[in-house]
């Protein structure tokens, strides 16, 4: 036996306990017996639980650690040696930080990754890597020499901004609202298919009415 296949073994034999468990119940005609029976299931299927639950967390952080180590923060400089250091101090882009009003095992998770244009004035088009993870959304440019992906906007938090598909078919628009109802930033993104636009707007909307 391969030792991948040790270490899955007592994880495997202990998902077996409900199933035996219950084989039991079903032949055990006294009430006491039963009601052991019960609750030792109910304590084995409530353990089995927090085991997956451990698992799946460590797998998500796992995968957020991979996005954030592909990625370079936003980052405005050349005002001056003396301002660009002070941003610098105070502004350390870390895709891996908790998201803001949920728990700690809540971890972001990318739901979308594609290359789209972004519409600038007088209709020209800027290609870019959008990243969409659950609570918020970066555009990035691909860096040939490092092989990584340079975030070139500041990220639109999901929960203040609206997306909504513009009539072309294939465009839709992100209007970023600030604690005063007040626009902070408009965005125009355009896909290559209409269904890659319905993806978008669809998958945004799912993650603004989970957060």
């Amino acid at each position: 036996m391969r030792l991948g296949d040790m270490q899955a073994k007592p994880h495997q034999r202990i998902t077996k306990y409900p199933l035996l468990l219950k084989a039991v119940l079903k032949e055990t005609q006294e009430t006491l017996a039963q009601q052991a029976l019960r609750a030792m299931l109910t304590s084995v299927n409530s353990f089995l639980e927090s085991i997956n639950g451990s698992m799946q967390l460590k797998d998500e952080r796992l995968a957020l650690s991979i996005s954030a180590q592909r990625l370079e923060g936003y980052a405005v400089e050349g005002i001056n040696d003396e301002v660009d250091k002070f941003v610098r101090d105070i502004c350390q882009f870390d895709l891996t930080c908790p998201i803001r009003g949920v728990g700690r095992n809540v971890v972001r998770k990318l739901l979308l990754e594609e290359n789209l244009k972004l519409r600038g004035r007088k209709d020209s088009k800027v290609e870019v890597v959008a990243l969409l993870f659950s609570d918020v959304l970066l555009l990035t440019k691909v860096q040939k020499k490092a092989e990584r992906l340079k975030v070139v906007r500041p990220p639109l938090a999901l929960d203040r901004t609206n997306c909504v598909p513009l009539k072309d078919g294939y465009s839709f628009v992100l209007v970023e609202v600030g604690e005063l109802q007040c626009m902070m930033n408009v965005l125009i993104l355009v896909t290559s298919t209409t269904e890659s636009r319905s993806i978008w707007v669809n998958t945004i909307q799912r993650a603004k009415d989970i957060f």
